[in-house]
């Protein structure tokens, strides 16, 4: 796959990577994040939704977020509900689904007192 993709913000750029990365297998698109950026499971930490593991993604410009893949569709956590982000020209609905409030505060606290204890993640 081309390295000429720059990855600023995963959330913004949403549109463009479900493109790049449709049909790959799961383990593909994590390892492609991994490449133009940090990518850290939280599934150690409690991090899943819906069966989902969770995904901490830093880009190299610092830009953060926390996803699950469902499918070729990015699915972000928010502090209380759970969102997509779609092409400026797709006139479909864009759904929130209520998620735990303060779930994407609890898994970064979390995260913080893991390092702390000075435990290492498995690379993805």
């Amino acid at each position: 796959m081309p390295a000429d993709f720059h990855l600023v913000d995963l959330i913004s750029q949403a549109p463009a990577v479900r493109r790049r990365l449709a049909g790959l297998p799961e383990a593909e698109k994590l390892a492609w994040l991994a490449a133009r950026g940090s990518l850290e499971p939280l599934a150690e930490i409690g991090g899943r939704f819906g069966g989902r593991p969770l995904h901490l993604f830093k880009s190299r410009l610092g830009s953060r977020c926390i996803f699950f893949l469902k499918g070729d569709e990015f699915v972000f956590v928010g502090e209380d509900a759970t969102f997509t982000v779609r092409d400026a020209d797709d006139p479909g609905p864009r759904p929130r689904r209520p998620a735990a409030p303060g779930l994407a505060a609890t898994l970064l606290r979390r995260l913080g007192r893991f390092r702390q204890a000075g435990r290492r993640r498995p690379e993805a």
